[in-house]
């Protein structure tokens, strides 16, 4: 049991850099995961939270592989090999469902479903940067040069 609370102890260290509240409902879907896991529940209920963790916040990424993993590890370990080959797609497609609604937001935001509209943000930031450099450096060159480029 030691090994477990040494595992999510890691996991609240990654996910507390933002604030005490930035992370509770990931980290609430992310332990609901973990008890199921422990309590061999259906492996479709254990995708649809892991993936209701990652439709609340991208970086749940990690936490998610991780228990993945250790899920993967569990079933091995008790010698469920071929109950792992029928519970990996249960898995994927409970946690498919919410991958599905994420990427149907990003195609809609952004027009692509690999491009978050947080990347459209910064994009449209560092170009009004670009432009106000762009500004300040022709303003020098016309005022002190009596270039009119």
């Amino acid at each position: 049991m030691a090994r477990f609370y040494l595992y999510f102890r890691f996991l609240g260290i990654f996910l507390s850099t933002n604030g005490i509240w930035a992370h509770v409902y990931t980290m609430s879907f992310i332990f609901i995961a973990f008890y199921l896991i422990l309590n061999q529940a259906n492996s479709f209920l254990i995708g649809v939270f892991l993936g209701l963790a990652q439709f609340v916040d991208y970086i749940a990424i990690v936490p998610i592989s991780l228990l993945i993993g250790f899920w993967i590890y569990l079933k091995i370990k008790d010698k469920q090999k071929k109950k792992l080959l029928t519970d990996i797609p249960l898995l994927f497609l409970g946690y498919s469902i919410f991958i599905a609604i994420i990427m149907y937001y990003h195609q809609s935001i952004t027009g692509s479903v690999f491009k978050t509209p947080n990347s459209l943000f910064l994009l449209q930031l560092n170009q009004e940067r670009i432009d106000t450099e762009n500004y300040v450096f022709f303003a020098f060159f016309r005022k002190n040069m009596g270039f009119d480029i």
